[in-house]
């Protein structure tokens, strides 16, 4: 990804927010690395999506891993679709907790999208580990635990929110 055109500033302060979604979307169709993703960022966090024709959506994070990488890379490659991502990341490995707790930031920010991103290597270790040297019954017996945590955090989150939900298990 190219360096951001030097007069993103000026723009903003004429309140061409268009001209600066024009400008991030471009951007973001450059295959950005982490740095980049990390620049549109800040400048998103500079207009009004509105004024920029962006959908605001907002989106809650949950992993069982550092992801505050993702988050940057999520809101950068939202802005060419036409949205412009607000998002709530909790604490590590805090999204069972989140997923439960009535008093939780979760619930205060009121994701409209959930994505639940967890490393399997933390949720079904022998399976990542020492998968050639299970017998069939361990391995299902495995598979069997990891659908019982995914099933009770989809239980966990639809008690209280209508919110699409994004399950991903690299």
């Amino acid at each position: 990804m190219d360096a951001l055109r030097p007069d993103l500033p000026a723009l903003i302060a004429a309140g061409d927010h268009r001209a600066v979604r024009a400008e991030l979307a471009a951007a973001a169709s450059d295959a950005p690395d982490v740095a980049a993703c990390h620049r549109v960022a800040g400048v998103l966090d500079q207009i009004d999506p509105a004024s920029a024709g962006l959908t605001p959506v907002r989106v809650a994070v949950l992993t069982n891993y550092t992801a505050q990488p993702l988050v940057a890379l999520l809101r950068t490659q939202a802005v060419p679709s036409g949205f412009a991502i607000t998002t709530y990341l909790p604490g590590f490995d805090q999204w069972m907790p989140e997923l439960l707790d009535d008093q939780c930031g979760l619930r205060t920010f009121a994701p409209q999208v959930v994505v639940l991103d967890l490393l399997l290597d933390t949720i079904a270790p022998s399976l990542t580990r020492s998968f050639l040297s299970l017998k069939d019954a361990d391995i299902d017996a495995a598979i069997g635990e990891i659908a019982t945590v995914i099933e009770n955090a989809i239980r966990a989150l639809r008690a209280w929110s209508k919110a699409r939900l994004l399950v991903h298990l690299p």
